[in-house]
């Protein structure tokens, strides 16, 4: 597996915060900087989104805030599946995550009348003899939205950049996912 953009080493921090008892699932060994994709990390570590490969091929995905540390560790089957989903996943925080298969091109939302989006952070994963991927992260900006709530932007999309088709901005909570997710957080495992 080639990662267009291994973590550096200022994200020390965030494989700290993984390495915490208790704080990732058993199928996600905490990561090595060699293996992570870092997608969104603030200036002076005030949040960061995070995914990395766990134990037999699963996706584990990480948001970290300084307010509740971490938020979730979410595992989904494979890339694949996560490249085959029809929305973008949330993880009840506030980064929103997605993955187009190939090399997507530039990513960016369309469309985001309200303003709820922010601008997407992608990295490449290449695992040889053809297989791509490209991982989206992009933040959501207003708090207390759920994702039915009509003040979402209703045309808002994420598009590859001549690559695909595009995807509704909008996402799905873990509890509702068509995909076997399963998570850290108490309220993914109690699927509310």
């Amino acid at each position: 597996m080639t990662l267009s953009e291994p973590a550096p080493a200022s994200a020390q921090w965030i494989v700290d915060a993984t390495a915490e008892p208790g704080a990732s699932p058993e199928n996600c060994p905490v990561p090595s900087l060699a293996d992570m994709i870092v997608l969104d990390d603030e200036a002076g570590h005030s949040r960061a989104a995070a995914v990395w490969l766990g134990d037999g091929g699963v996706e584990c995905l990480v948001t970290i805030s300084d307010r509740d540390g971490i938020n979730q560790i979410v595992l989904a089957t494979s890339l694949d599946s996560l490249a085959d989903r029809p929305v973008p996943l949330w993880l009840g925080g506030w980064a929103i995550f997605t993955v187009f298969p190939g090399d997507a091109g530039r990513v960016v939302v369309k469309d985001d009348d309200d303003r709820v989006f922010g601008p997407p952070h992608q990295r490449l994963v290449d695992f040889g003899d053809g297989r791509k991927f490209t991982v989206v992260e992009y933040a959501y900006l207003r708090t207390g939205l759920q994702p039915d709530d009509p003040a979402l932007s209703a045309r808002a999309r994420v598009c590859p950049d001549g690559t695909g088709p595009c995807l509704p901005a909008r996402w799905i909570a873990p509890s509702a996912s068509p995909l076997p997710l399963r998570s850290t957080s108490e309220d993914a495992r109690d699927g509310t």
